[in-house]
């Protein structure tokens, strides 16, 4: 043993026993090795964020030097509590990898921090949406502005019902020295939408309400009496929030039915601007799924496609 410097474990079948834990003599064992100044170190290929918590469930925090995720893209020094190494593969040859296999039913996972992304449907998430798809999410940065464009196909051999809404959030305010309520939100022209008015008991319909406006003012009292601002009907091609230092953002909303402004709470630091082809329900609703207001059908084997900017002056 006096050769050994380091000795790295994986988990399942290795570290862990029948029951998915460390047992006392394996840690002993590993306690014994760093009394003789071996490092020690687990290597998986589970995310990195997971691994960290279940290494802490276990109780082998104190005794691990390090942690490689992700099947070594991820490099946690334990000692330093930080995190040492990131290798990350460039966009281009993840995109090159996926467009090679977008003729094959090839499914890929992405990781970040807790959350899973899928751009299949596996079993998971056919517990809660019981359909077969194919989803793309793209993003394309140039100068000041960012293009998000989505793909959904129905992979399944039946009619597949779903609403699409974006949920983007943004800092406001945006400079120091400014407040929420500095900020305004203009439409390309005056705009005469329908509003959604609904109670949040949900206890009956929502209503709508004739509107004339070209701006509306970034105010916590008007999303508090609302709890959201529901609007329907937009013709104008981007929404603008800007304060009065000059910056802000515009988001375009060309093709989207709806459009939502929200915030968390009174004193929240950012407003959500948010572009929908459906909603959710405000009330108890009789109709089922396939005919409920903004719900589409997309067919077997056929492709929605979507996209909005995001604008940053």
């Amino acid at each position: 043993m006096n050769d050994i410097k380091l000795i790295i474990s994986d988990l399942d079948g290795t570290l862990l026993n029948e029951e998915k834990l460390v047992s006392d003599a394996t840690k002993q064992a590993i306690e014994a090795c760093k009394n003789k100044g071996i490092y020690f170190g687990i290597a998986t290929g589970r995310p990195l964020e997971p691994s960290l918590e279940l290494v802490q469930e276990w109780g082998i925090d104190d005794l691990c030097d390090f942690v490689l995720a992700m099947n070594g893209a991820e490099l946690f020094d334990c000692k330093k509590k930080e995190k040492t190494c990131f290798f990350q593969i460039e966009p281009s040859v993840v995109k090159g990898i996926m467009d090679h296999f977008s003729n094959m039913k090839v499914r890929f996972y992405i990781f970040e921090d807790n959350t899973r992304y899928v751009n299949y449907s596996d079993e998971e998430t056919k517990k809660k949406y019981p359909f077969d798809f194919h989803y793309e999410v793209a993003y394309t940065l140039e100068d000041n502005q960012l293009t998000i464009a989505y793909r959904i196909t129905n992979t399944g051999t039946e009619e597949m019902p779903f609403t699409f809404g974006l949920h983007p959030g943004f800092n406001c305010p945006l400079c120091e020295g400014e407040s929420f309520e500095d900020y305004t939100l203009r439409f390309d022209h005056t705009e005469k939408m329908k509003q959604l008015i609904f109670d949040g008991e949900k206890k009956k319909p929502y209503a709508l309400a004739d509107v004339e406006l070209d701006h509306i003012p970034c105010s916590y009292d008007l999303i508090e009496k609302y709890l959201t601002l529901i609007y329907k009907g937009a013709k104008s091609s981007h929404l603008t929030l800007s304060g009065p230092k000059g910056h802000g953002v515009k988001i375009s909303i060309t093709g989207y039915p709806y459009l939502a402004i929200w915030t968390a709470k009174r004193g929240a630091p950012f407003i959500c601007l948010e572009p929908w082809y459906g909603h959710a329900d405000f009330s108890e609703v009789k109709e089922d799924f396939y005919h409920r207001e903004g719900t589409m059908i997309l067919s077997p084997s056929k492709t929605f496609t979507t996209a909005y900017t995001i604008q940053v002056f």
